[in-house]
């Protein structure tokens, strides 16, 4: 408990570290006062309980991003594919409903963001080994403390890819991941 309590608060001081500009950073400028943005995304990628698909609504108000967003992950299972009996009982499974708040940076098409919050998680884990290929079923239903780091490329006004790592602290199974994102809206 101890080191989610530690990893909660280093997400939270990089979060706030965004938030200060550095000495002799110079402002833009050119930039208007008022910049408000709004967005869905939806990406696949991988974590601990397998292959994942991301989505999220976000909104950016002068830099700050409100973000509700949702993962899904089953483990992908040789035996579904006729291939044999290589699987392992229970599948992993996994989904999250989180509200996030973050910060971003932006230079031209380029915007980076890091956010965090909270988040609820409904789970299936593997317990103990009861037969060979068997495992014992652990349900898992929590609330974490979710985060992300995206990396976006805008190619127009409304069009964009980029990557994110994401990751969910939590008392019963934390993980991590990354994907590959689409992202449309109005940036």
């Amino acid at each position: 408990m101890k080191k989610l309590a530690l990893s909660a608060w280093i997400v939270l001081a990089a979060i706030l570290a965004i938030n200060f500009p550095l000495n002799g950073q110079e402002i833009q400028k050119d930039k208007p006062e008022c910049t408000n943005s709004y967005w869905i995304s939806g990406g696949i990628g991988g974590s601990y309980f397998g292959p994942t698909f991301n989505g999220s609504i976000s909104y950016s108000y002068n830099g700050n991003i409100f973000t509700a967003r949702y993962l899904k992950a089953d483990e992908f299972q040789w035996g579904d594919l006729g291939g044999g009996n290589v699987s392992e009982d229970p599948p992993l499974s996994m989904k999250e409903f989180g509200i996030l708040y973050g910060r971003s940076d932006r230079t031209r098409n380029l915007v980076l963001s890091l956010s965090a919050g909270i988040s609820y998680i409904d789970a299936v884990n593997r317990g103990r080994n009861i037969v060979e290929n068997e495992y014992e079923k652990v349900n898992i239903k929590t609330i974490g403390f979710p985060f992300e780091a995206h990396i976006r490329i805008e190619f127009t006004d409304f069009l964009g890819i980029g990557g994110s790592c994401f990751g969910d602290l939590n008392s019963k199974k934390s993980f991590v991941g990354a994907a590959f994102n689409l992202y449309i809206g109005k940036f």
